[in-house]
């Protein structure tokens, strides 16, 4: 008998919002089950991807989501259950009997809640998804583990020095996934357009996200650009409130955990003028995000600090994968994923990013040429059934 698979989703809680704002309606009647796996065709982040491409290599394989009252519910009526969301959880996993559980966040259950899910028969192995910048609270939790998955070598060698074991795996396509893609024509429909479809963390906690902005804000004042944008800020007065406490905590005696993550005094954080009126109204996340990336001869892609010296963030392969003409920051690790000027654009900084739209923009032909290149090397090396065979590699090897 083979391996048995079991990945556990914790989800963004905007993506959340913008599914049922989307299809609300569509999956109110539908089952738990029926609902879940609806969830898993939407092909966000990669959620249901794991284990419909374990499966496509003959591994059984089963995914959850735990962060989404609506759905948990639904489990809970369907076992007849006046038991909590977590112990419903526990009787799903119990009834699937994996042998290996990977939590796409190390962060999702606490100590206790571990110890219970590891003293399940029959699991041998519990893996963690990390590749986010780290503080003592997830170090400590990802010491938990067996050990990590992450998405870049950069993290890999971070763990390394923290004595954390970890294996690459990068981010991926789903191949797998029915999405309704562009054609790849020179003569297509695609528009000749910039866009930009991603998130602005504009907290003080994640500085990194500001460099983002101003760098969106200087490319959306040389071009006309599509900016599709999930945007989390602190209003006005949350984030006075934040910068009280961070005084507090630097110049009396009582002590806030929370402002140890800043690096300066809080502040409220307003766009640039003019920026708004370069962001759409409509939000894309998932299915609508890939085939909106599939129309467009161009997608700009940005790699937060968090990433150091390396290329891997999920945009890349959605992009590529899209078949849209990715324009992305060079890294050391760059030309292992995509051959540039072939297959992507690398940019060295701002003004040569700039260079490099301005001749795509007069050239769109050029720019399907490469997305429909990049899309050729995604389908060849970067698909998530790829991945998977690389996870079980790795399994076979920790000898599971």
């Amino acid at each position: 008998m083979g391996m048995k698979i079991i990945k556990i989703n914790y989800i963004s809680e905007n993506y959340i919002k913008y599914f049922y704002a989307k299809y609300g309606k569509v999956v109110l009647n539908l089952s738990y089950q029926e609902h879940l796996d609806f969830f898993f065709n939407d092909g966000f982040g990669g959620v249901g991807a794991w284990a419909r491409n374990l499966r496509a290599i003959n591994t059984d394989a089963e995914e959850l989501i735990i962060n989404d009252r609506i759905l948990l519910k639904k489990l809970a009526k369907e076992l007849n259950s006046n038991n909590s969301d977590f112990e419903n959880i526990l009787v799903v996993i119990k009834d699937f009997s994996p042998d290996i559980i990977v939590f796409s966040n190390p962060n999702m259950f606490n100590f206790k809640q571990l110890d219970q899910i590891k003293e399940i028969n029959n699991i041998k192995k519990m893996i963690a998804w990390q590749c986010a910048p780290l503080n003592e609270l997830i170090i400590r939790r990802l010491r938990y583990f067996d050990f990590i998955l992450t998405c870049t070598p950069g993290f890999v060698e971070l763990y390394s020095k923290l004595n954390i074991k970890s294996y690459l795996i990068y981010h991926s396509f789903d191949s797998e996934n029915n999405f309704n893609i562009n054609n790849f024509n020179i003569n297509s429909d695609k528009v000749n357009e910039l866009i930009f479809i991603g998130s602005l963390w504009l907290y003080n906690e994640v500085d990194w996200h500001l460099e983002r902005l101003r760098f969106l804000n200087n490319i959306a004042k040389k071009f006309p650009v599509s900016y599709y944008l999930s945007i989390r800020k602190d209003n006005f007065i949350k984030a006075n409130i934040k910068r009280g406490m961070y005084y507090i905590d630097k110049y009396t005696s009582l002590t806030f955990e929370k402002t140890k993550n800043y690096n300066d005094s809080p502040k409220y954080i307003k766009l640039p003028e003019g920026f708004k009126g370069h962001i759409k109204n409509d939000v894309y996340w998932g299915r609508r995000m890939i085939e909106r990336l599939s129309q467009s001869t161009m997608a700009l892609n940005f790699h937060v600090g968090a990433a150091g010296e390396y290329a891997g963030n999920i945009r890349l392969f959605e992009a590529a994968g899209a078949g849209t003409c990715l324009i992305t920051d060079k890294k050391k690790n760059i030309v292992e994923l995509f051959e540039p000027d072939k297959e992507i654009v690398v940019y060295e900084d701002q003004t040569d990013c700039i260079e490099k739209i301005k001749y795509l923009y007069n050239n769109p032909n050029k720019a399907i040429e490469i997305g429909k290149n990049a899309r050729e090397r995604i389908l060849k090396e970067h698909t998530t059934k790829k991945r998977m065979n690389q996870f079980i590699e790795i399994l076979n090897g920790e000898s599971y």
